[in-house]
């Protein structure tokens, strides 16, 4: 059942970029706001998969979700808080995770890989930051006793309910350059989506 689902859903992703590129700019999408993270997944959606589509921004994610229950935008770029009650509910169909590959977390819904769109992979994630200039032997204490917090059962299971997998850094070096990497995707896509800091 699980496979057959994927299935479909991968297909349904595949003739969701057809029907937008064979009608450019009469699909909305909705997102959080102009800007906001959902907003940049999109336009990296736009990009990889070619297609013309309008933004709808809305003021957070709750009404954005809720524009697509209503019929006046017909898609939603989402955090998992915000769209997983109604997709386990039935009342969204979840297309893809923004992810390459699928995670058990949301059983069924496939990554963007196996969804057939390969070059797309965004992800969100949380980090742990400290002022600068904060003493080393500090760092290395914090980040222990967050390794310590993020490898409890309980912990992972808070965050599951939220959609959200855990995935740590090996030192704090390395979480460093992961954002310098990271950084150069975000600033990317606010340029190419031309939200200006008000």
């Amino acid at each position: 059942m699980a496979q057959m689902l994927c299935e479909l859903l991968r297909d349904a992703l595949k003739d969701l970029i057809a029907h937008a590129r064979s009608n450019p700019g009469r699909l909305n999408f909705a997102t959080s706001g102009t800007g906001s993270a959902p907003h940049l997944a999109a336009v990296l959606f736009l990009r990889v998969a070619g297609v013309d589509m309008v933004h709808v921004p809305y003021k957070g994610g709750a009404p954005a979700v809720q524009s697509v229950l209503a019929g006046d935008t017909q898609l939603a770029f989402a955090t998992p808080p915000s769209v997983l009650p109604l997709v386990q509910a039935g009342r969204l169909r979840a297309l893809a995770i923004t992810s390459r590959d699928a995670t058990p977390l949301i059983a069924g819904v496939p990554g963007m890989a196996e969804a057939g769109l390969p070059g797309y992979e965004i992800s969100f994630w949380y980090g742990f930051f400290v002022p600068a200039g904060t003493p080393g032997d500090v760092i290395q204490r914090l980040f222990a006793a967050t390794q310590q917090v993020l490898n409890l059962p309980d912990t992972a299971k808070a965050l599951a309910r939220e959609g959200t997998e855990i995935s740590a850094s090996r030192s704090p070096g390395d979480f460093g350059a992961f954002l310098a990497q990271d950084a150069k995707l975000w600033a990317r896509l606010v340029k190419e989506s031309g939200a200006k800091a008000e």
